[in-house]
């Protein structure tokens, strides 16, 4: 799998959305118009439901792609610990 400048910089960004609650994300890397990353869910006790879903995360990472790299348009997430 490639590495891609774009694909790297969103995940980057959705980085600040995990990090807060001891999650992490990073891109593995870009095949065609498929992006997979690994996600590591985090925890936060005093709001269980503020930490992203893997659900979640593929949608909300959809949606920066759509708007930053709109030349991905399917995206895996693997879920790890």
């Amino acid at each position: 799998m490639a590495k891609d400048a774009l694909a790297e910089f969103v995940v980057n960004e959705a980085k600040a959305f995990v990090v807060s609650d001891g999650g992490e994300v990073e891109l593995i890397g870009v095949e065609g118009a498929t992006a997979s990353v690994r996600y590591k869910k985090g925890h936060n006790p005093h709001c269980a439901e503020c930490v992203l879903s893997a659900d979640a995360l593929r949608d909300f990472l959809a949606e920066m792609f759509s708007e930053k790299a709109p030349h991905i348009t399917r995206v895996e997430v693997e879920v790890v610990g």
